[in-house]
């Protein structure tokens, strides 16, 4: 699509949803020109569909830090990692030859314009934070 892809998240629409069937979809933000672009990625098919809206509950309170990665974070660390020679697609490789599946990537900020990835790993039912550096792809402790 000739864009970055700047957030990525597995999503149910429903606790159990995957069990009874729904595959759910990948949640994927892209980035390109300071903006953001939103789509679903049907995670049986690799096709790109509409992404999941809100529920009901979560439009009306606009909770956006529950159901996203905050938008502001993506901004501010959009342009950083656009920049960057790693792809969240090599930081999310790196992270499973650890050990496990990738749930959930993200760019962030980490201030004096330097940004890094933050992969969610799911691996025998513990889920576990890794830290990827944009510019080497180096594991960060």
């Amino acid at each position: 699509m000739g864009q970055m892809v700047i957030d990525a998240e597995y999503n149910c629409a429903a606790e159990l949803d995957c069990v009874r069937g729904n595959p759910g979809q990948y949640r994927v933000t892209l980035f390109a020109a300071g903006r953001l672009n939103r789509i679903g990625i049907c995670p049986a098919t690799g096709v790109v569909q509409a992404r999941a809206e809100k529920g009901a509950f979560m439009r009306l309170l606009d909770l956006d830090f529950v159901f996203d990665w905050p938008e502001s974070e993506m901004l501010k660390s959009g342009p950083i990692a656009a920049a960057a020679p790693v792809t969240m697609q090599t930081a999310i490789a790196t992270a499973e030859a650890m050990g496990g599946k990738a749930m959930a990537a993200h760019v962030k900020s980490a201030g004096g314009g330097k940004a890094n990835y933050v992969v969610e790993v799911v691996d025998n039912g513990r889920i576990r934070v890794i830290n990827v550096d944009l510019q080497s792809g180096r594991l960060i402790q």
